[in-house]
């Protein structure tokens, strides 16, 4: 199993490292990947603080992370009660993508005592009726000319998108360990808001995040996102929304590259894309499985197993 990468954040280092030299000389071409990690500020019970503290304390936590080298995007509200969202920028150095992930969490601890708050990443840290915290990760892939291979041609997908669509989607069930390491990270697909019709058009009805297998363009209700990037035409990338903000940032770069690599390598074609709601029962997708039990059996009979056995001695 992967409890020991868990435990052992250099290993963890080590089996990135191994799995992303592996993916460039096996299908040569270069991933470049970015985290978008979620948390939430935690208030004793009585305490206020204000908007104008809350935008003071996002600024500090930007200021020292960027002083400090981290590859920082920006820190922004997100749709919880003191929930806020941590980006990076894209970046061909993963090893920095996820250290810079890791080493976010110290700075925003720090930073938020000083106002007399905690962080906290315990994916669903409320009650069922609340929203839940992901890690979100970026990937799109560079040819040796550092072409963005998911570009659009004739306003048709990539063949190479449609490949790692596929195969992240195939195994997304068998490279849930990489992604959510305790049995309290499935409570984000569990619970589901109660929506009239009119809302479920426009919100995600299951606390923001993906409950089943499936993919569609700025759809954020799905497991896999294409974010709408027409306007910068070399963005273009693969969002997954799966794995939990408590997760350990080098394995999860590690599943999705795994799973990804699975995609070309079968030439696997991407399911039917969904353009509404993903909750929808008409669909009839498959769930994402609700235990570690379920995930780890998914983990030890399928192909992403395989490599790993064979990476994991590298490391």
């Amino acid at each position: 199993m992967l409890e020991d990468f868990y435990q052992d954040s250099e290993q963890a280092k080590n089996l990135l490292k191994a799995t992303q030299d592996f993916f460039i000389t096996e299908l040569s071409l270069t991933p470049v990947m970015a985290i978008e990690l979620e948390f939430f500020f935690m208030a004793e019970e009585g305490s206020v603080v204000s908007d104008e503290q809350l935008d003071e304390l996002a600024d500090s936590v930007k200021t020292i992370a960027i002083n400090h080298g981290l590859k920082l995007g920006n820190v922004s509200k997100e749709v919880g009660r003191l929930q806020y969202e941590v980006n990076f920028k894209h970046s061909k150095d993963l090893l920095k993508v996820a250290g810079d992930a890791e080493k976010i969490k110290d700075i925003l601890g720090t930073v938020a005592k000083s106002y007399n708050l905690s962080v906290c990443f315990v994916p669903k840290p409320y009650t069922n009726l609340d929203v839940g915290s992901g890690m979100h990760v970026h990937l799109s892939l560079y040819d040796q000319a550092d072409n963005n291979l998911f570009v659009k041609h004739n306003d048709e997908e990539s063949p190479l998108l449609l490949n790692i669509i596929g195969g992240l989607l195939k195994y997304l069930p068998a490279s849930l360990p990489f992604f959510l390491a305790a049995e309290q990270d499935f409570e984000r697909f569990n619970a589901k808001f109660e929506l009239s019709n009119e809302e479920r058009r426009y919100k995600c009805n299951a606390t923001n995040a993906p409950t089943n297998i499936s993919w569609g363009v700025n759809n954020r209700t799905t497991a896999l996102r294409i974010p709408d990037s027409h306007r910068e035409k070399g963005a273009r990338r693969v969002e997954h929304r799966v794995p939990a903000s408590s997760a350990n940032p080098y394995l999860v770069l590690t599943g999705v590259l795994l799973g990804a690599y699975l995609g070309v390598r079968e030439r696997l074609d991407a399911p039917d894309r969904i353009w509404g709601n993903a909750f929808d029962e008409q669909y009839k997708l498959e769930s994402l499985p609700l235990n570690l039990k379920e995930a780890n059996s998914n983990f030890e009979n399928s192909e992403i197993r395989k490599i790993f056995d064979q990476l994991k001695n590298k490391a």
